[in-house]
């Protein structure tokens, strides 16, 4: 491992280029710059002064900078891309599924007070029953 190899890989990260890539790019294996992070891990637990943990440091540095870049990249791009971020990140309020989902729920609600509006009691009572006992409501 040498300061050359840090400066490159650390910039490839910046670029969320993958680890492997990076690996291959600077003609070493993807084993190898494993291996040297994984050293470089235990140096910096270690509070060890060595080139690994420096390796380890820049490439955490720098894979945290290319995602803060990207996520500002994205949100300069407008709400289409901004959208598709957040429904990566964040698929459980943000999926297409849980939208169609709040959409059928507002739909429900609105045919059930049509429904008790158009209905007398009892007979809106037997309709919510019904659907009920279907799995509705």
């Amino acid at each position: 491992m040498t300061e050359k190899n840090i400066d490159l890989i650390a910039g490839m990260l910046r670029r969320l280029v993958p680890l492997e890539v990076a690996a291959r790019a600077c003609g070493i294996s993807r084993q190898t710059l494993y291996n040297w992070r994984k050293r470089g891990k235990a140096d910096a637990a270690a509070e060890k002064d060595t080139l690994y943990a420096r390796f380890f440091y820049v490439a955490e540095e720098a894979e945290a900078q290319g995602e803060v870049l990207t996520v500002q990249k994205v949100y300069d791009a407008g709400p289409q891309f901004q959208l598709a971020l957040l429904r990566s990140r964040f698929p459980a309020r943000w999926s297409e599924t849980q939208r169609l989902q709040v959409e059928m729920e507002s739909m429900q609600n609105e045919m059930l007070d049509a429904l008790k509006e158009g209905l007398e009691p009892d007979e809106y009572r037997k309709v919510v029953a019904v659907l009920r006992s279907h799995g509705g409501e």
